[in-house]
This record gives C-alpha cells, structure tokens and sequence, in this order.
C-alpha cells in the first residue's frame, strides 16, 4: 500500500532539484554576463582617462557609469522575472503534486474498502 505512493515522494524532490539547478545556472549566467560588462566597464574608463584632458574624461566617466547603472537595473529586472518565473512554476508543481497524492490516496482508500468488503 504505501509502496504505491512512494514514485510520487520519489518524483517531487529530483524535479524540485532540476528546477532550482536550472535557477542557479540562469543566476551563474546572468552573474558572469554582469563581470564582463564591468570589465569591459573598467576597461573603456582606463581608455577614456588616459586620452583625454580630466575635465573631458569626468563626463565621460559619468556617462560610462550611467550606462553601467542602466545596464545592471535591466539585469536585476531580467533576474526578478525569472525568480518569479520559477516560483510560479514551483507552486504550480507543488499544486499538481497534492492533487496526485490526493488522488492516490483515495485510490488507495478505495482499494483497502473493496478489499475489506471482500474478506466478508
């Protein structure tokens, strides 16, 4: 009787594991794309600093790091759509997930009813 729902408990904790790896890859991805726009950052002030007069290059440097603070607002919205993606999907599974066991145990009520009322 309980190795019935067993797959179910079984099933739950890999698919709740595969979408948090997946998670965590798209957050790495999203982290490592963020390093090399501030490299690349860091890399065109040093360019500015170096061939321009200080005035000139201050300005630059504003514009560079409101371009930077644009780009890392855009990647902390794309971050929280996605959070809020997976938590909608994992509430989702966990919905399904008690329907299933819901279902199975009535499954298996009605199974251990037949069987007493087959005893008789």
């Amino acid at each position: 009787m309980s190795g019935e729902t067993e797959p179910v408990k079984k099933d739950e904790a890999p698919r709740e594991q595969v979408a948090m790896q997946e998670y965590i890859a798209l957050l790495t991805d999203k982290l490592n794309r963020a390093l090399q726009v501030q490299s690349m950052t860091t890399r065109k002030l040093e360019e500015i600093q170096s061939d321009r007069p200080p005035a000139d290059a201050e300005t630059a440097l504003m514009m560079v790091l409101e371009a930077e603070w644009n780009r890392r607002e855009e990647l902390a919205s794309q971050l929280k759509a996605i959070t809020d993606q997976m938590i909608l999907r994992l509430a989702e599974d966990r919905r399904k997930l008690e329907e299933i066991r819901k279902h199975a145990n009535i499954a298996r009520q009605a199974r251990e009813k037949l069987r007493s009322q087959e005893s008789r």
